[in-house]
């Protein structure tokens, strides 16, 4: 029996309300904090260009990805954070899951 493996993507064409959404549930978990976003910027470590940021920079062997990246920095930094899950609903009025 073969394993079929399936490969999806999601393709979101209202980023901004996606962004609102996302950002709207966390702020449910973590309070004073910096919240940003950004494509992430493939370097050569050996080579690099100039300082690379470590919120939105990565392993140029990994641009394939095409990586977009959203972060929330606390104010006070703190390790005792829980991990924990949101839902921001049905997505269908702003993007489409895409089989690859």
């Amino acid at each position: 029996m073969e394993l079929m493996i399936k490969k999806y993507e999601i393709n979101i064409y209202d980023i901004d309300k996606f962004l609102t959404l996302v950002n709207k549930e966390v702020q449910k978990y973590i309070e004073d904090y910096h919240f940003a976003y950004q494509a992430v910027e493939y370097i050569d470590p050996l080579k690099p260009s100039k300082e690379p940021d470590v919120f939105f920079s990565k392993h140029f062997k990994f641009t394939y990805q095409n990586e977009f990246r959203l972060i929330w920095v606390p104010e006070n930094p703190s390790m005792d954070i829980e991990p924990f899950f949101i839902e921001i609903g049905n997505m269908d009025e702003y993007a489409k899951l895409v089989v690859l």
